[in-house]
């Protein structure tokens, strides 16, 4: 009972620390200063975050959260007990940490790196991309430099990696399989040479071969669907 009343005096002091008021809010009996600062890990400056103060198992209470200031710093005062402090800094995993029941807890600070996006596989990256031709043109678009570029510097990155390129073509009524395998051929061997001669990559990790209009990825039955057709892919072939 004794605890409880405690509990609830706390309860009324966080209210009105929380609430921005100027004036100075009694301090409760058997209050435990918590304070330090949010950095990150790398440069050490404060980041801005939040301290979540959870009650002891078993104390009735609810969690109490204690935004930082800008700089990173909390400064405030909970009850005795094995209370449990979560340290949230977004896009950074949170920090937890259990107190001693008793013990005073020193001014610290704590460090947060932040979470990295997964990266994507690198197959993935090479399967994904595909580069789009005019009718009858085997010329790279201006669009497609910069994502060419990127895969150059992932086969610098990995250098053992070995690509196949693939040319592919449309499928018109007046159209035959040999002239296709021409363009399906040199549509592959524009993009190899964008590969040599702006990447620097060797000729024997870049291997190519025209698909003709064999491996359509839409109907051949509308110039749209037609224009998906007319492409080049890349994909791994060897590590």
């Amino acid at each position: 009972m004794k605890n409880g009343i405690y509990f609830l005096i706390f309860i009324l002091f966080f209210a009105v620390s929380c609430g921005g008021s100027k004036k100075t809010a009694k301090i409760p009996k058997n209050a435990r200063l918590i304070k330090g600062r949010l950095v990150n890990y790398k440069t050490g400056k404060g980041v801005e975050g939040e301290v979540l103060a959870i009650p002891p198992e078993d104390r009735v209470g609810r969690i109490i959260a204690h935004p930082t200031n800008k700089s990173g710093r909390f400064r405030f005062y909970i009850p005795e007990g094995k209370w449990t402090l979560r340290f949230n800094v977004p896009n950074c995993k949170s920090v937890k940490l259990v107190l001693d029941k008793d013990k005073k807890f020193k001014e610290r600070k704590i460090a947060f790196k932040p979470e990295e996006k997964p990266k994507k596989n690198v197959d993935i990256i090479f399967s994904d991309f595909v580069i789009k031709f005019a009718f009858k043109s085997f010329v790279i678009e201006l669009k497609y430099y910069k994502k060419l570029k990127e895969l150059i510097e992932i086969m610098h990155k990995n250098s053992s990696i070995i690509i196949e390129i693939r040319g592919h073509t449309d499928k018109g009524p007046e159209q035959n399989e040999k002239l296709n395998i021409k363009f399906g051929m040199l549509r592959a061997k524009s993009v190899r040479n964008f590969f040599i001669h702006q990447g620097k990559i060797k000729h024997k990790r870049l291997k190519i071969r025209s698909m003709g209009y064999s491996v359509p990825i839409a109907p051949n039955d509308t110039e749209e669907n037609r224009a998906k057709n007319r492409r080049v892919d890349m994909r791994i072939i060897s590590r």
